[in-house]
């Protein structure tokens, strides 16, 4: 019996190629599990057989071309709920199956990660921790101002998007004694209000808050939202931090902010272009920090992840 090809792309963590149990119909199946993301030539060679292609969330895109690459495709398994970066007409088009394998509580778990940045880039956590490169205590040098944290109680978040993990970050601000306000396109102060917000003008949202977390969903209209006509205009010495989308922040003019202080410092977990390149400016920049897109990545979240792979393997195979 001709076994059918399946192939995984991106397994960054390298959690599926030991947690996809695939036991009870591994005789139907040739299953290869690609932990680094290919292109060109290797993802041609990966994909040329695969009659089942497995994505994890935004990562490898499928486009024509992609398909193109893969004439004997006929099922497309997703991890998530929605994949911005898969041409689904094109998907259509060519009468392949598109499915999604729905994981854990990524909301919670991206708002987690929000508030670790949050935290660790206000209170700059490069400069107060210790550690086997770093012993010496509180990093004494007289030579340079020593950098001495303020407190979140009384101070301003502004989110921009207050959906269901805005509501859950602010859920939290308010916790630490924090002013809460927000701003989306379609923000009112009465829906502001029911969240303990107050709603702004995004410039008046800028120009205001030592924080601002973003959390709106990209669009034509949000793309590049934040750019250089408003970028400028942010609190001496506020934080930003961005676990929604790159793209909502035009990339060249946030540079130019960062570089010439307008704003004090920058932590995101997303990136137009991932993995993010080795050579890419922000890695030259001291008031950034970085996650490599965590978001969403946690171990309750893959187990989901894994069980719906694995019971969408079994209604293909019937």
């Amino acid at each position: 019996m001709q076994k059918t090809k399946i192939v995984m792309l991106d397994d960054w963590e390298n959690y599926f190629s030991s947690q996809l149990d695939c036991s009870s119909f591994k005789d139907k199946i040739d299953i290869t599990i690609h932990q680094k993301t290919l292109k060109g030539k290797e993802l041609h060679q990966a994909i040329i057989d695969a009659e089942v292609i497995i994505l994890l969330r935004e990562r490898t895109a499928v486009d024509r071309e992609f398909i193109a690459k893969a004439p004997k495709l006929k099922q497309i398994i997703c991890t998530g709920n929605q994949v911005r970066n898969l041409d689904s007409e094109a998907v259509q088009e060519a009468g392949i199956k598109l499915s999604f394998a729905k994981g854990g509580d990524s909301k919670s778990t991206t708002a987690e990660l929000t508030w670790t940045l949050m935290l660790s880039a206000y209170k700059q956590l490069d400069k107060l921790r210790i550690s086997p490169a770093q012993r010496q205590w509180r990093q004494q040098d007289i030579a340079h101002e020593v950098f001495i944290p303020t407190m979140l109680k009384g101070k301003q978040l502004g989110i921009i998007g207050l959906g269901s993990i805005g509501q859950k970050v602010a859920a939290v601000a308010k916790a630490f004694g924090m002013e809460v306000a927000c701003w989306s396109p379609n923000m009112n102060p009465k829906r502001a209000a029911e969240h303990g917000a107050k709603a702004l003008s995004l410039e008046e949202l800028l120009s205001t808050s030592d924080i601002v977390s973003i959390h709106l969903v990209l669009s034509e209209s949000t793309h590049h939202i934040l750019n250089a006509d408003n970028l400028n205009s942010f609190k001496k010495g506020a934080v930003l931090v961005n676990t929604s989308r790159a793209e909502i922040i035009d990339p060249e003019a946030l540079l130019n902010t960062l570089q010439n202080g307008s704003l004090g410092y920058y932590a995101s977990d997303v990136f137009e272009q991932e993995p993010l390149p080795s050579e890419h400016p922000l890695y030259s920049l001291d008031n950034v920090l970085m996650t490599a897109h965590f978001g969403f990545v946690a171990e309750e979240v893959y187990r989901l992840f894994a069980d719906n792979i694995r019971k969408e393997l079994i209604d293909y195979l019937g």
